[in-house]
């Protein structure tokens, strides 16, 4: 017999595998939906519901863009934009990073690290 009982197991793990990812992707679309004003009947299958939802959304007029507004935490400091902290001709004051306005003439230049093989033995020449 060419049939074996792994083939069959391995049929109704696909089969329990499909019906809970067809649960799952209707719970998306019907969370989706009603973010959009829109009930969808889970009761249908999936591909009508994927229509329902994509006939509903063609049709809603062209909604104004979101703008975020950034407001700082309480507490924060309140930060200048460099735009306004340079001077109006443009140029960054001497000291200071001309991409970011930022003060570098305190910092000192990092050593360059060497990293130590004294205990590699094939830095000496042995193997």
């Amino acid at each position: 017999m060419y049939v074996t009982e792994a083939m069959i197991m391995s049929m109704e793990d696909m089969q329990r595998s499909a019906a809970d990812m067809e649960k799952h992707v209707k719970g998306m679309m019907e969370t989706e939906a009603r973010m959009h004003d829109l009930e969808l009947d889970s009761r249908n299958n999936a591909r009508d519901m994927w229509n329902q939802l994509n006939e509903h959304m063609s049709n809603r007029p062209a909604e104004d863009p979101v703008v975020e507004v950034h407001t700082p935490a309480a507490g924060a400091p309140e930060t200048t934009p460099i735009e306004d902290a340079m001077p109006d001709d443009g140029v960054a004051p001497e000291g200071t990073d001309p991409s970011t306005g930022v003060r570098v003439d305190n910092v000192e230049p990092a050593e360059p690290t060497v990293p130590d093989n004294s205990d590699d033995p094939a830095s000496h020449g042995q193997s």
